[in-house]
Parts: C-alpha cells; sequence; structure tokens
C-alpha cells in the first residue's frame, strides 16, 4: 500500500482554508480604507511565489495569506509588495 496525501478542506466566513498543504498567518495593516484598498493588497501579494490565497480586511486592518507548505514566507517580499501598493505593515 502507498501513502496518498490529502488535504481537509474547512469552509467557513471567511474563505476555504486547505490544512495538510498549506500554513496561514495574518499581518496587521494599516491604512486600508475600503474593498478597493483590499483588492490592491490581495492582488499584489497573490503575486508572491508559493501563495495561495489572500483575503486583506480593512474593517479588521488584516491580511491573511495561506501558503505553500513546503515553500517559506517571504515576510520581506510580502511587506514591500504591500507597501508598495500604499499601506504599512505593523509588526
Amino acid at each position: 500500500m502507498g501513502s496518498q496525501n490529502r488535504a481537509i478542506i474547512f469552509f467557513n466566513d471567511k474563505g476555504i482554508y486547505v490544512f495538510g498543504r498549506t500554513e496561514n498567518q495574518t499581518l496587521a495593516v494599516e491604512g486600508m480604507t475600503c474593498g478597493h484598498c483590499e483588492q490592491r493588497v490581495e492582488n499584489a501579494v497573490s503575486q508572491i511565489s508559493g501563495v495561495k490565497k489572500v483575503k486583506a480586511s480593512h474593517s479588521g486592518k488584516s491580511v491573511e495569506i495561506s501558503y505553500k507548505k513546503d515553500v517559506p514566507l517571504d515576510t520581506s517580499a510580502v511587506e514591500k509588495a504591500i507597501v508598495d501598493v500604499g499601506f504599512k505593515v505593523l509588526i
């Protein structure tokens, strides 16, 4: 018998999270005021290697990033992408 790589998919009000193949990281972001701001952040961060899903929230002042478990998230690239579209990452 061979081993199988399976993922559990969990649906909630924030989107789809795939456990087993991805990791999630949430960053605090300052300056987003509307849905257009969220879209700019999501588009910028989604271009980074290994990123699978991005969900920004102007009301929550955060961005949640799901990325491939086997590819470490380049947080400096994420911060640069967010700054480049006009927002600030809070550490």
